[in-house]
């Protein structure tokens, strides 16, 4: 539900994150064993279970992202980080199903969160999260502030958002 991907950091992308939110009003998810084939490398531990409506964040350095953002965030593997002109994002079950994939971009009808301090945010949990129509810049404004830009960002909350694209009826 929300990408922050190269931050105005100079030389380094310890602000980068991922947000996974379960939208069910009702059932917890048990991702205990889920992994991440693509974007990054992670796999949820033993016993982790997400509650309806509960947001989790995966983060390049979970102790920088703790400092900055006041929240806990998993931290992924691998000192990989996402890539700067957008690529596939898979997450899969334990059992190796995907049970989602995104691919972002910085450009082809995406909003440019390349360098700018913004996240992207999915505007509406429940649509397709591969359209660019339905994702857009995040409008919160952090306070932080890094190489003279405002960091814009919504980890562990709904996001407050216009989708970018054409509505469905026109």
């Amino acid at each position: 539900t929300e990408i922050m991907y190269n931050p105005p950091e100079a030389n380094n992308d310890t602000l980068e994150f991922l947000e996974i939110l379960n939208p069910s009003t009702t059932a917890s998810i048990n991702m205990a064993g889920f992994f991440f084939s693509s974007g990054i490398e992670y796999t949820f531990p033993a016993g982790f279970m997400l509650a309806p409506g509960e947001y989790v964040m995966i983060s390049g350095d979970s102790v920088i992202f703790e400092e900055w953002y006041g929240l806990e965030a998993f931290e992924w593997t691998g000192g990989t980080a996402l890539s700067n002109d957008g690529e596939g994002i898979t997450l899969r079950t334990a059992g190796g199903t995907v049970a989602d994939t995104v691919f972002f971009d910085d450009t082809n009808a995406w909003a440019d969160a390349d360098a700018t301090g913004y996240s992207l945010v999915l505007c509406d949990p429940g649509s397709d999260n591969n359209l660019p129509a339905n994702w857009t810049l995040s409008e919160n404004a952090t306070g932080i502030v890094v190489n003279s830009l405002e960091i814009f960002a919504d980890p562990g909350a709904a996001s407050t958002c216009t989708p970018t694209g054409i509505a469905d009826n026109e």
